[in-house]
């Protein structure tokens, strides 16, 4: 999505085959030019349900069982991977609940390693609400990092308070800035 206006993006298409469209503004097109008018895939990581497998014992060891992949085009219905892609789940552990094990969690705990190395104490977070910044959260909370959380709304910073965020600034507030 990058720097398309989601705001005012539409959606056309059906629902087997929906088309989003958003607006670019023309600063940004340069830097996307290699890629305009591609059809590129999504997802960089999920988790699914196996159902059919190949011949090896290594395979046939994950029919039924619920694994996590990376790799890119993960937003579909059915993938087709090697047993080496897959990373099996623990029993009990829905799709759902595996479908961002790596990306967000290494994500986070780069960061704190990057803060760690370039000799900084803190952080402060402008996504704070979002899956990747309640990951955080719960990094620096165990890690005793200090976090500035910023959010836009209060639903928002509600989010962060129950899960023991400690600083948490609401940036639609009027006394922000």
């Amino acid at each position: 999505i990058g720097p398309a206006d989601m705001a005012a993006a539409k959606v056309s298409g059906s629902k087997e085959l929906p088309v989003v469209t958003a607006r670019v503004p023309d600063a940004a097109l340069p830097g996307l030019a290699a890629r305009l008018d591609e059809s590129m895939p999504v997802g960089n990581e999920g988790a699914g349900v196996v159902i059919r497998t190949g011949s090896s014992d290594a395979a046939k060891a994950l029919m039924g069982r619920t694994v996590a992949m990376i790799g890119g085009a993960m937003y579909a219905q059915y993938r087709t991977l090697r047993v080496t892609e897959c990373l099996p789940l623990p029993e009990g552990t829905t799709p759902a609940e595996g479908a961002s094990c790596f990306v967000n969690p290494l994500t986070a705990l780069g960061m704190t390693e990057t803060m760690r190395r370039e000799g900084h104490k803190a952080l402060v977070h402008t996504a704070a609400a979002s899956n990747l910044g309640q990951m955080l959260n719960r990094i620096c909370l165990k890690d005793g990092i200090g976090l500035v959380n910023i959010v836009r709304n209060k639903e928002q910073a509600d989010i962060l308070h129950k899960i023991g965020a400690r600083h948490v600034v609401d940036s639609s507030a009027p006394d922000f800035m």
